[in-house]
């Protein structure tokens, strides 16, 4: 039954998979990174969608995994989000209206050129909450969010679609 879990009860990797676009932080949900967020009582306390996702739902495919926003990074780039921090993690629902059932999907997503020319990125989140930002700017400065913030810098096949985004998971070389 393990094995068929949407959100695995052990990190199945030794440094979590993450993406960092425009100073957005997203995690592959495990068990492991709810108790670390909300403690050992994670599943009073833990976002009610999540707690199920963790709990009760299996996978349809077997990447299938819970892509959630866990952080906004305090930068220009995200001037008006930084309230969002209060309300996360939340479940990445779609990326520019395709749906994201995984953390290299969601990589995907943004690597893909944008059909109509979009100037912005739109990530829908779980309970009626939106993510715009402007794709120019995500790629232009995406260095100066990750300076100050400390994070490396992306290495060369990193990067999705110009826009900068960092990520570390198997194959991303």
């Amino acid at each position: 039954m393990a094995a068929g879990r949407l959100v695995p009860v052990h990190d199945p990797t030794p440094a979590p998979p993450f993406l960092v676009v425009a100073g957005l932080v997203f995690f592959a949900l495990t068990q492991p990174y709810l108790e670390a967020e909300f403690g050992e009582e994670w599943r009073l306390d833990a976002p009610v969608g999540l707690v199920y996702r963790a709990l009760y739902t299996g996978k349809a495919s077997a990447g299938d995994q819970v892509v959630v926003l866990a952080q906004v990074l305090s930068h220009a780039l995200n001037r008006g989000y930084e309230h969002l921090n209060d309300l996360l993690p939340a479940a990445v629902l779609a990326i520019d209206g395709t749906a994201v059932r995984d953390l290299a999907g969601a990589a995907a997503a943004l690597a893909a050129a944008p059909a109509d020319g979009a100037r912005y990125i739109r990530f829908d989140l779980e309970g009626d909450m939106t993510v715009v930002v402007e794709r120019a700017s995500a790629a232009a400065r995406m260095g100066e969010v990750l300076d100050a913030h400390g994070i490396p810098r992306p290495r060369g096949g990193d990067d999705a679609g110009g826009l900068g985004v960092l990520h570390n998971w198997a194959g991303g070389e």
